[in-house]
Order: structure tokens, then C-alpha cells, then sequence
């Protein structure tokens, strides 16, 4: 395939056009990834990228590197504005971050 779409698995509430959305900026601006924005900072791991980009996650865990937000940028992504969809990229790491967000819903 020619585009990979990443989403973490501890964030539950992913708006169902997260893809589709980030497809639109990544073709409109002619970029090879998009990134989301929720409104007060990058979500590095909600992504959409090129597979050819992919060599490049080689290379850096090859020279040591391991935050994936230095190799997000790195890319020069289209930043993606989901400020719209509040509470979409909570984490839910802990039992008490489940609680919470079950009580939200």
C-alpha cells in the first residue's frame, strides 16, 4: 500500500474521520505525512504517511534515536487542525484514566 495510518491503542475516542481527514491535508499540500493537531499540541502517533518514509524509521533507530516525535518532524508533516474534536485523543493508561473516560461517555 502506498499510505500506513498509526494510531496508539490507548487512545479509544478516535474521531472516525481521522483518516479520511489527514488523506484530504496530506493531498491538498502535496506532503508525504500528516500529523494531528488537537488544538494544544501535536499528536505524533496520529499520523498518516507515506510507506516510503518507512526506511527512514531505519535509519533512525540505527543511529539511536527512539522518540518517535523527532522523527515525525523530521519529516516536515502537514499539521492537521482536529481542535473540533475535544476528548478524541485522551490517553487511557492507568484504571483510573479508564474510569474517567467512562464516566465521560
Amino acid at each position: 500500500t502506498r499510505y500506513l495510518a498509526t494510531v496508539p491503542c490507548d487512545t479509544p475516542n478516535v474521531p472516525q474521520d481521522l483518516v479520511p481527514r489527514l488523506y484530504d491535508a496530506l493531498l491538498r499540500e502535496h506532503a508525504k505525512m500528516a500529523v494531528v493537531h488537537d488544538g494544544q499540541r501535536l499528536q505524533h502517533l496520529h499520523l498518516l504517511c507515506e510507506t516510503a518514509l518507512l526506511s527512514s524509521v531505519s535509519r533512525m533507530l540505527d543511529a539511536g534515536e527512539h522518540k518517535v516525535a523527532h522523527w515525525v518532524e523530521a519529516q516536515g508533516p502537514v499539521i492537521v487542525d482536529f481542535s473540533d474534536c475535544t476528548g478524541c485523543f485522551d490517553n487511557i493508561n492507568l484504571p483510573g484514566d479508564l474510569e474517567d473516560f467512562q464516566a465521560r461517555r
